[in-house]
């Protein structure tokens, strides 16, 4: 069926809440997407989009609230991706930890590079760490990034920083949820950011050591990045 809309350009899917829905048997592995599909919203759905791969034109993909094997974990991510050179906008719900295994093997993926990507959003569960999407993913145009960890997982900070200083991208809005305290070291990504429109951090502690970052030093050769 799906074959057959070939002039089809925006698909939302959804289980909605009944489940019922949850014993739909989606398309065969033979199925595929029509080519002309150029955004895929996902809602609540079982559907496996590493079976039902979709067409590498998408310019926009959506995976809200995954259940069974609808759901993503770090690799599948970075697979996907991987595949997906044209993505402008994208946002998934991460919630499948990678196994030992496979999370040891992640620093030898090849590295993507998504060239049209200008707005991405993370939202990941407990015991995940997304480190590997900031490290093996380079997003030039990136303006819009949204992170947002259950509260027992860490933001990553460090790759943060990393990705900031290895793309450089022209960053307008960064929104962080998480818990803790703010790393020091993210002082460098906002200098690196300088045209940031707009930053929000949710749910953390501003400590003393992320205020003293902030603080422009007596003689300070570069512009403070806080006026006072």
């Amino acid at each position: 069926t799906l074959s057959r809309l070939s002039n089809i350009e925006q698909l939302l899917v959804t289980d909605e809440d009944d489940p019922k829905f949850r014993l739909v048997r989606y398309p065969s592995a033979s199925t595929r997407f029509p080519e002309s599909l150029q955004v895929l919203d996902l809602h609540r759905t079982t559907l496996d989009l590493h079976r039902l791969p979709p067409p590498s034109a998408l310019s926009e993909l959506y995976v809200r609230s995954p259940v069974g094997i609808g759901c993503i974990s770090v690799t599948g991510a970075l697979t996907l991706l991987s595949e997906l050179k044209s993505l402008e906008s994208c946002s998934l719900d991460i919630s499948v930890p990678s196994d030992a295994t496979i999370a040891h093997s992640l620093g030898h993926l090849p590295r993507t590079t998504l060239p049209r990507l200008t707005e991405l959003r993370l939202h990941w569960g407990q015991s995940i760490d997304i480190a590997p999407l900031l490290d093996l993913v380079d997003m030039p145009r990136l303006s819009t990034l949204s992170l947002w960890g259950h509260h027992t997982t860490r933001t990553p900070w460090s790759e943060l920083l990393g990705f900031a200083t290895r793309c450089q991208p022209p960053m307008a809005l960064l929104s962080l949820v998480g818990t803790g305290p703010i790393d020091p070291s993210f002082v460098e990504c906002l200098r690196i950011w300088r045209d940031l429109e707009n930053l929000t951090l949710t749910e953390y502690e501003l400590d003393s050591a992320f205020l003293e970052a902030l603080t422009p030093k007596p003689n300070e050769e570069e512009d403070p990045l806080v006026p006072f």
